[in-house]
């Protein structure tokens, strides 16, 4: 870490060396999380100087803080000092350093505790958890040439004349073909990556390889060695580094399974990296007809770290996102396909390939000590034009639970752009920043492809729960949970998940019958699991009539209409599921859910291409699979199709006709019953 400043946040821990300060309780912990005993000047001491860590604190200040008003020698300080290092293990005086004639500086990093995920720790989680994610957990990046070059100079030392324009904070030789390189955030060491790359023939060094992962220590021997043994020049980031990357907007990510080969970790779930937008996407096909002009509203900006700034802005951003949303004549980008975008990143034509969004909302959320001022513009994004700008100077409990101000906002939006009027929303925002904090974090963490970041997901939840036990949205939230768990196939009993889901949406429905995140649950636990598609439009209907731009609602429909073998309604659904949430984590869902809406339409082609951009992001998805093979021999591509079929019963062993009878939802209809006898001809086991 350099002498830069680094003003923390009140909530987070520092990391010292292998130690943790805890400013919350004032406690320094050592690797294991056990308190490290302190004097109660020692403990006041460090507390001074963690809170301005990376600055050089003067012995003035630090008696002036600790003892004031009272006369002590320097012996008092010294002592301290000498108490607080012998804790760290700081021996050589690298963490807390005497900086000669000025005072004393303290080394550290901020980070929020890995044990947020445990509920012992609620109060731990950072305010601004999700941003914390994506910028503050160090990467590493594993380097690796060809083994037997006649280039006698070690990697290490040949990278370094890149390396160092790239800052990282550390570097570590694995071998003389091998290293270590660790950087504060994933896109530092992304960007490091592909200099080294370019410049790879230059310095003699061959084919570079790089893989990306958290600092896990354990990994970094099998992932050198895979890199080893392969003999092309791509990227890789494991699955965490892609969940942190994947609103950067400078990756896109090629899913190329668990890598079983790596067996000292039970396998790693490895990415191709390639820049943004050099990879083909389906775009979506709405009807030009009928869609309607589209809004993307950004995550805003903060000017300082306060601590309420943060979660104020994203509380604004997902009420006026609801808000919008309320209205039949608008389409609005959802939610999860937008919180993870920087503003300042965005621009109007990366804006316009992103989210082929008409408009564009941004807000920079900043205050004077005793107000929230907030700044809100609305652009064209084809001209640049700033349509509507204003400036809204509130206290702060002026905003909280303020629906006529985010009212007015919504109007003043919909004047600029001319729309007719905007429904009155229902909305029941979380009453509490805090809560609110833990309620966008766990549907942040529970939409990602990591199992161990869904389970932080459901503890953030049942926190909420305990607080807040008869909220809709947390209730209906839970439930979604459930559905996911299911569909990821991360439990052995998913008819106990199904009824479990039931409970917590009957119990939203009840306290708010037009919930609309409560009957698009419910919906889908009585498709998926209940196979009641009677029922389950009408909670869909119900849902759409509340928002109609609900992207999962739209999609669950479709696919609904798709088990009924209403092919143009499901497309028509699906389609547009798609153009509302073009950044969606689970992107590869609305792709494959969409190519079943196109083979229940009998368009073969269609299926074909959304299947493939399916398998792209997630390639050991069954239900994708299924769907092209099917549309693959229906087209009279046998050979295609038996290979597809290869592919898909290596991912399903088990697969056969009659199993699969039993647990789609289409089974009772032809369409049903026709894609069965296709799995026949694909020769899928009967029984």
């Amino acid at each position: 870490m350099t002498d830069t400043a680094q003003q923390t946040d009140a909530r987070d821990q520092l990391q010292i060396g292998a130690h943790f300060y805890d400013p919350v309780s004032n406690e320094l912990l050592d690797p294991s999380g056990n308190t490290v005993p302190l004097r109660p000047q020692s403990g006041q001491v460090l507390a001074v100087l963690a809170k301005q860590s990376g600055t050089v604190i003067t012995k003035s200040e630090l008696f002036a803080a600790v003892w004031p008003n009272t006369s002590v020698t320097d012996d008092s300080l010294t002592q301290c000092i000498s108490e607080i290092r012998k804790s760290l293990g700081d021996s050589d005086r690298k963490l807390l350093r005497t900086i000669p004639k000025q005072g004393y500086l303290l080394d550290s990093r901020s980070v929020v505790p890995a044990s947020t995920a445990q509920k012992t720790l609620p109060h731990h989680i950072s305010a601004d958890l999700i941003e914390w994610e994506v910028t503050r957990q160090r990467t590493v990046m594993i380097i690796c040439r060809p083994a037997g070059g006649p280039n006698e100079t070690s990697l290490h030392e040949a990278v370094q004349s890149v390396v160092r324009l790239h800052r990282p904070t550390g570097a570590k030789a694995i071998d003389g073909n091998s290293a270590t390189l660790t950087f504060a955030t994933p896109i530092e060491a992304v960007q490091c990556g592909r200099a080294l790359i370019r410049s790879a023939g230059t310095l003699g060094m061959g084919v570079l390889r790089t893989a990306f992962d958290t600092l896990e220590r354990s990994r970094i021997a099998a992932l050198s060695k895979l890199l080893q043994e392969s003999n092309d020049g791509w990227e890789y980031a494991t699955v965490e580094v892609r969940d942190q990357l994947h609103f950067s907007l400078e990756c896109e990510f090629e899913d190329l399974g668990d890598q079983h080969q790596l067996a000292e970790v039970n396998g790693i779930r490895l990415y191709r990296v390639h820049r943004y937008g050099s990879t083909y996407h389906p775009a979506a096909r709405t009807n030009l007809d009928d869609v309607l002009p589209t809004v993307a509203v950004l995550p805003f900006t903060t000017r300082n770290r306060s601590a309420h700034d943060p979660v104020l802005a994203n509380v604004l951003v997902d009420d006026i996102i609801s808000a919008l949303s309320q209205s039949p004549d608008l389409n609005v980008i959802s939610r999860l396909s937008t919180f993870g975008v920087r503003a300042e990143n965005m621009t109007l034509e990366l804006c316009k390939k992103t989210f082929n969004a008409e408009f564009l909302m941004s807000g920079v959320c900043d205050d004077d000590g005793s107000r929230v001022i907030v700044t809100l513009e609305l652009t064209d994004v084809s001209s640049g034009k700033i349509l509507w700008s204003e400036r809204i100077l509130k206290p702060l409990e002026s905003w909280i639970n303020n629906l006529g101000v985010i009212d007015e906002i919504v109007m003043s939006i919909r004047k600029a752009i001319s729309l007719n009027e905007v429904r009155k929303s229902r909305l029941q925002p979380i009453t509490s920043l805090k809560n609110s904090t833990l309620l966008l974090g766990a549907v942040a963490l529970m939409h990602r492809l990591s199992k161990s970041d869904f389970q932080a997901a459901r503890v953030m939840l049942d926190e909420l729960m305990d607080r807040i036990p008869d909220h809709p949205i947390v209730l209906s939230w839970v439930a979604r949970w459930y559905v996911l768990q299911v569909q990821q196939g991360w439990t052995e009993t998913p008819e106990n998940d199904g009824q479990r889901a039931l409970q917590y949406t009957s119990r939203a429905l009840e306290i708010d019958p037009e919930c609309a995140l409560g009957l698009i649950s419910e919906g889908a636990v009585l498709v998926n699991l209940f196979r009641d598609l009677e029922l389950a439009q009408d909670r869909y209907d119900t849902a759409l009539e509340v928002n109609p731009n609900d992207a999962n609602g739209r999609l669950l429909r479709g696919t609904l209409y798709a088990f009924q073998g209403q092919g143009d309604l499901a497309v028509s659904d699906t389609e547009l599921a798609m153009h509302l949430a073009p950044l969606d984590p689970h992107r590869f869902m609305f792709l494959a859910l969409a190519a079943g809406a196109s083979l229940a339409a009998d368009n073969l082609p269609r299926t074909i291409e959304l299947a493939d951009a399916s398998l792209r992001l997630n390639r050991s998805h069954a239900s994708t699979l299924r769907i092209k093979a099917v549309a693959q021999l229906r087209l009279g591509r046998e050979s295609d199709a038996r290979k597809t079929t290869r592919e898909l019963l290596r991912v399903q062993p088990n697969l056969t006709v009659d199993g699969w009878l039993r647990r789609s939802p289409s089974s009772s209809y032809q369409v049903g019953l026709r894609f069965a006898e296709t799995l026949k001809g694909l020769g899928i086991p009967e029984t």
